[in-house]
């Protein structure tokens, strides 16, 4: 019969769509999640600080490299510039406790810097020429342990003088925690304050 025909036909129909939707499925197939657990773990980064550090006997750990501070000759140019340009508190800071105790200067104070800011380049009409300067052109460091005698090479400028005068100091300093200090005044100190310099100036201090 017609009806029952056409009927069968579209089941037909229906079949071999299904048919081809399961096969066009069947062909693409659904995408897949990746599996990950045979990847390697990603490497790991490390960030390092740069220091100046220095390795111990052990080679395990490591401390830092402390400053090591002026040599003898060093010590003794920052003393002669001082004097040069009139710096009390420098000189006094490299000068040991109670150097300069029994000298009279000039200008005395009670404070060191102050003393010896006032009376370097004091002239006394009756004493040597007017200090004005010094240089120091070469230095001999003679060092025992904490203990040190430099032989400096002075030149010194003095106010109304042509020229210049080149004598040979002796400066000796002791080494403490706060570095080499000048443990008596030399002979150019005496110059820079005024005062003639004395024999004494160019001995070792007692015990030294």
């Amino acid at each position: 019969m017609p009806g029952r025909r056409s009927s069968r036909k579209n089941l037909q129909i229906a079949a071999i769509l299904a048919a081809a939707s399961s096969f066009a499925l069947a062909a693409c197939g659904e995408k897949s999640e990746p599996d990950l657990s045979d990847l390697p773990p990603p490497p790991k980064t490390t960030t390092s600080l740069p220091t100046t550090t220095t390795t111990t006997t052990s080679g395990t750990t490591t401390t830092p490299v402390p400053p090591t501070g002026p040599t003898p000759g060093q010590t003794v140019r920052v003393y002669v510039g001082a004097l040069s340009s009139g710096k009390g508190g420098a000189v006094c800071r490299v000068l040991a406790p109670g150097a300069i105790g029994e000298i009279k200067l000039p200008r005395p104070n009670p404070n060191c810097d102050v003393a010896v800011s006032r009376s370097i380049g004091y002239h006394d009409p009756n004493g040597p020429p007017a200090f004005k300067s010094a240089r120091v052109r070469k230095v001999r460091v003679d060092q025992m342990g904490s203990r040190a005698k430099v032989t400096a090479t002075i030149v010194t400028t003095y106010e109304r003088a042509r020229k210049p005068s080149v004598d040979d100091d002796v400066i000796y300093l002791k080494k403490s925690r706060a570095g080499w200090l000048v443990l008596k005044p030399s002979a150019i100190f005496y110059r820079a304050v005024g005062l003639e310099p004395p024999i004494s100036a160019l001995k070792p201090p007692p015990g030294f």
